[in-house]
């Protein structure tokens, strides 16, 4: 809408028009225009619902512990990854140097008991050649073979008690790692559980998340319309963000089997994309859902529609003049809208191009009309 104080210039125009007809013609805006049409369409039923977060998470600390740094707060936005908070973890670095010890310790004996099997070896095989040439008894040589086995059993041992270091070195790292919390998935965080210098126990609560890229609608749907809701039959629903004056359109996701005993309903879940973070867990949704039944509905071409703050309409003609009607927006079909209007009716022409610059009773040049198919075959 132009700023007030342009009325006045309109209506001094206006005025001038009246003796001056050359000047009303070169203030006229060039429209393109579409005549609303009562036809049928497939009826559609309001059903009510909310938002809710595809993810949410209740981080639970791995480990327990003094809180010591909080890099958080409640409705913060955090990334996937992000430090949410540290845990003092004095204690577990020392068990990272102890085991780290102890790893180096077990490897340098496991080092030695290899040096000793493969002196073994080397002594059994002098003592067999010896023995070919008469040079070495058979006891020497099952004493040799016996150290032999010994120096396997011991380097068997020193192994195992490697891996044993390893292992445990493996687990004190995984614990430091644990002292620190992270967020999972990039979302929003609705809860703060704890505070610097509070003792937290494995399994505690630290933080509640959600995700918002994506938002799942829960709408309320009577028993009887869930034979066209499958999720194999790519039904579209309308859904109407009224709080925020938005409309969007999706698929359904599935259907709940947990009904409302009372109102004989059953959950139905569809997904839209929140990039934005415009929608939030809470809002309420209204949603369109198909019913299978058809019925005579006024239907307009969507680009008719304009909004502002009072809500949607549409500029129609009356004569050479463009007037504006208050519209309600139903649902979509193809490139048309179901509507209904206390204004509109059947054959109204409404301003599909150059809409975007007109104000109430501006003066227009209707460019072309949009032929209506209906009645170009005298239907």
């Amino acid at each position: 809408m132009p700023p007030r104080r342009s009325l006045g210039i309109f209506t001094i125009l206006t005025a001038l028009a009246i003796t001056n007809p050359a000047l009303a013609q070169g203030h006229a805006s060039h429209v393109r225009v579409d005549a609303a049409r009562m036809e049928p369409v497939e009826q559609r039923r309001e059903v009510v619902g909310e938002f809710e977060p595809v993810k949410r998470s209740r981080l639970a600390a791995q480990a327990e512990g003094l809180v010591t740094e909080i890099f958080f707060d409640a409705g913060d936005e955090v990334e996937r990854g992000q430090v949410l908070a540290q845990l003092d973890e004095t204690r577990v670095r020392i068990e990272v140097l102890r085991y780290r010890a102890e790893l180096d310790s077990a490897n340098a004996i496991t080092s030695l008991r290899e040096a000793e099997l493969e002196k073994a070896s080397r002594d059994v095989h002098r003592l067999e050649q010896a023995q070919a040439q008469q040079g070495a008894s058979v006891n020497e040589v099952d004493d040799a073979r016996t150290a032999e086995k010994a120096a396997q059993a011991r380097l068997a041992e020193a192994t195992a008690d490697a891996l044993v270091a390893q292992q445990n070195l493996a687990d004190a790292e995984d614990r430091l790692q644990d002292m620190t919390i992270r967020a999972p998935f990039a979302g929003s965080i609705i809860t703060k559980s704890t505070e610097v210098g509070e003792w937290i126990a494995e399994g505690d609560t630290v933080a509640e998340l959600i995700a918002l890229d994506s938002i799942d609608a829960i709408l309320d749907v009577p028993q009887q319309y869930l034979p066209l809701l499958t999720t194999d039959s790519a039904v579209t629903v309308e859904l109407h963000i009224e709080a925020i004056g938005m409309e969007r359109q999706t698929q359904v996701l599935n259907v709940i089997s947990s009904a409302n005993t009372l109102a004989r309903t059953f959950p139905v879940r569809v997904r839209l994309d929140n990039k934005d973070h415009t929608l939030r867990p809470g809002m309420s949704v209204v949603g369109l859902i198909p019913t299978g039944q058809t019925v005579a509905a006024l239907t307009i071409h969507k680009d008719a529609l304009l909004r502002d703050d009072a809500g949607t309409f549409v500029y129609f003609i009356v004569s050479d003049t463009a007037m504006p009607a208050r519209i309600r927006p139903m649902y979509a079909i193809a490139d048309r809208v179901v509507v209904q209007s206390a204004t509109l009716q059947d054959g109204s022409r409404l301003v599909i191009e150059g809409n975007e610059r007109l104000y109430p009773s501006a003066k227009v040049i209707i460019a072309s009309d949009t032929p209506d198919p209906a009645r170009a075959r005298g239907e």
